[in-house]
């Protein structure tokens, strides 16, 4: 039988949490890496049947870790290049994104934020119903946004980067164009995201691929 989260004796976001009392800061942006490739690797088994070795998860992480560094000294430069201030900036955070869906309409989603420090931050997942793939992909980017706009997650001065695989969507966002997508309640979902990120210059939808996740 199937381990579902009610299953644990703790609450799952919480016990995660827990680890950063013991692990130095690269060691937590690694281990949240690792997390976040085990994710991964899951949905891959389920839906391709494609079951990845512990070494590849390994890989897959460090080349993530890499990625982001490189995104966010990318990002700072751009920042301090357009904005002429004379106070340095706080950083950019980070925010790594993923949805699963099935074919009864059940989905789930998860976000791992990371600070400007490359520190995780917060961990956040769900379940709920979807129409299709690109259905969940747009609820799990709504809730994204949502919950930064609730907590105040984005600092004054700051950036976030919020990281999907899902192409389509990326590029629907990005050219603010809606019409070609595959799905009539994403469409929905995707125009409500796209009125958050346009009122939030903070906030910022980027692609990531899936040899670097």
């Amino acid at each position: 039988m199937a381990l579902r989260v009610s299953d644990l004796p703790l609450d799952f976001a919480s016990a995660l949490l827990e680890v950063t009392t013991v692990l130095e800061d690269t060691q937590i942006t690694y281990f949240c890496n690792i997390l976040w490739c085990i994710w991964k690797a899951r949905n891959q088994e389920i839906f391709s049947s494609k079951k990845a070795t512990r070494q590849r998860i390994l890989k897959q992480a460090q080349m993530m870790e890499m990625h982001i560094q490189q995104t966010t000294e990318s990002s700072q430069t751009t920042i301090r290049s357009r904005v002429n201030i004379a106070a340095p900036l706080s950083g950019t955070q980070i925010v790594l994104l993923d949805a699963s869906w099935d074919t009864n309409r059940k989905a789930g989603w998860g976000a791992v934020y990371y600070n400007h420090r490359g520190n995780i931050n917060r961990v956040q997942y769900g379940f709920m119903g979807a129409e299709d793939p690109f259905h969940a992909e747009s609820m799990a980017l709504l809730n994204v946004l949502q919950n930064c706009q609730s907590h105040g997650l984005v600092q004054r001065g700051g950036t976030m980067h919020i990281f999907s695989d899902c192409k389509t969507m990326v590029r629907a966002i990005q050219c603010n164009e809606l019409g070609d997508l595959p799905s009539w309640r994403a469409t929905e979902t995707i125009a409500q995201c796209i009125q958050i990120l346009q009122q939030w210059g903070e906030l910022c939808y980027c692609g990531i691929s899936q040899g670097t996740r």
